[in-house]
C-alpha cells in the first residue's frame, strides 16, 4: 500500500516539527494492518497508582512543584522504562515520537486499562537545581503509566483520499514516526516547506533538523542545467531578438586573486547558449596568471561556438555578449581587448 499526498501530514516529534504538504510512505498492509498509538504520563516519584483517566495530559510530565519535566529527561525515563520492564513490551518493536506517545504495529502485552511502572532514572533534570546524589550516579523514582488511547486502521488512508472528511491526520503521523524508525516500510520523500532529513539522536535533539526545501531546490536547477538539462521555457515560445534570428548569448566573468597575493591564479569562465530557448548552456572556464583578464577568450569562444552549432545546426546571426565584474575605470579597455578576443574567435571559425 503506498500513502502519498496527505496534506498536513509528518511530525518528527514534539521538539521539532516537520512542516511538509506530503509525506510519502510504502508499506506492506499485511504485516501491519493496524497501529496501536499508546500514550504515556511521566509523574516523578515512585510507588503511586495513579491512572490516566482525568487530566493525564496536564497532570503528566511534571516533577513536585509544578514544573514540567523536560523533554530530554522526558525522553531517557521512558528508555529506561523500556529497559527495566522488558516483559510489559516484549519482542515488539516500538517507535517512540520522542514525547508522550508510543506507536507498534502489534497491541502491547499490559492490560487493558493500562500498567504502573516504577522506573529508576539518573538523568539531570535540566533546570539545573538536580537532587543531591544526581552527581554522583544516583537514581531518582519515575512512575510511567501507559494507557492504549487508539487503534489506527492503516486502511483508512484509501478512504480519506476519496473522502474529505475524515480525519488522517494521526494516522500518517503514526506512519510517519514507525516508518521513520524503520520498523515497518520506509520513507520515500516529504515535500513542502521544509525538508525532513533522516538525523542521529544527538542531531534531533540538537533541534538542528529542518532545512529549506527552496535551498535544495535552488541546487538541484544548477546541477541540472550544468548537466544540460532545461529548467524553464517561455510559455510563448517567442523571445524577442533571439526568436528573430538564430542567436548566441554569452556570458563571461574573471575571479581575482587578492592583491597582496601576486603569485595566485584567476580564474576565468565563459558560458553560451545552446539552444533557440536560451536555456540550456555549456561552460567553459580558464585558469591563467595574475590580474588577467580572459587571456584564453578567443579558444574558448572557438569552443562555445563550436558547441552551439552542434545543438541548434545552424550559425548564430546574433552574438549578445555579457560580461560582469568590470569597474567603470576599465570599462573602455575590457571592451576593446574582448571584442579583439570576439574577432579573432571569428577568423579561427573562418578557417574551419
Amino acid at each position: 500500500m503506498r500513502v502519498s499526498s496527505r496534506a498536513g501530514g509528518g511530525s518528527s516529534g514534539s521538539a521539532q516539527q516537520l512542516k511538509s504538504n506530503c509525506c510519502r510512505v510504502t508499506l506492506d498492509a499485511a504485516k501491519c494492518p493496524q497501529i496501536f498509538q499508546y500514550h504515556i504520563n511521566v509523574v516523578s516519584g515512585g510507588d503511586t497508582t495513579s491512572t490516566m483517566s482525568e487530566g493525564a495530559e496536564n497532570k503528566g510530565r511534571r516533577q513536585p512543584g509544578g514544573r514540567r519535566l523536560v523533554k530530554s529527561l522526558l525522553r531517557q525515563v521512558v528508555i529506561d522504562a523500556m529497559e527495566q520492564h522488558p516483559n510489559s513490551f516484549g519482542e515488539i518493536s516500538i517507535a517512540y515520537d520522542g514525547s508522550n506517545t508510543l506507536f507498534s504495529p502489534s497491541a502491547l502485552p499490559i492490560p487493558d486499562d493500562g500498567v504502573v511502572l516504577n522506573v529508576r532514572c539518573s538523568a539531570r533534570n535540566g533546570y539545573g537545581l538536580d537532587p543531591p546524589g544526581v552527581n554522583n550516579g544516583w537514581s531518582r523514582p519515575f512512575t510511567v503509566n501507559i494507557e492504549l488511547v487508539k487503534e489506527l486502521d492503516t486502511n483508512l488512508l484509501q478512504t480519506a483520499f476519496s473522502d474529505s472528511t475524515v480525519n488522517a491526520k494521526p494516522l500518517v503521523y503514526a506512519l510517519d514516526t514507525i516508518a521513520k524508525a524503520g520498523i515497518v516500510g520506509r520513507r520515500v520523500e516529504c515535500r513542502g516547506n521544509f525538508f525532513f532529513s533522516r538525523l542521529n539522536p544527538k542531531d534531533l535533539n540538537g533541534g538542528r533538523v529542518l532545512y529549506e526545501v527552496q535551498v535544495l531546490a535552488n541546487l538541484c536547477l544548477k546541477i541540472n542545467a550544468k548537466l544540460g538539462g532545461c529548467n524553464a521555457i517561455s510559455l510563448e515560445g517567442i523571445l524577442p531578438l533571439v526568436h528573430d534570428a538564430p542567436t548566441i548569448l554569452i556570458g563571461a566573468d574573471v575571479c581575482y586573486p587578492k592583491m597582496e597575493k601576486n603569485s595566485r591564479q584567476s580564474i576565468s569562465s565563459v558560458a553560451a547558449s545552446l539552444d533557440r530557448h536560451s536555456s540550456k548552456y555549456a561552460a567553459r572556464l580558464a585558469v591563467q596568471s595574475g590580474h588577467n583578464d580572459v587571456s584564453h577568450l578567443p579558444q574558448i569562444l572557438w569552443e562555445l561556438f563550436i558547441e552551439h552549432y552542434k545543438h541548434a545546426r545552424r550559425q548564430p546571426k546574433h552574438v549578445v555578449y555579457y560580461r560582469s565584474g568590470v569597474s567603470f575605470s576599465r570599462m573602455d579597455d575590457v571592451v576593446q581587448a574582448e571584442m579583439r578576443s570576439l574577432r579573432k574567435a571569428f577568423r579561427m571559425l573562418a578557417k574551419d
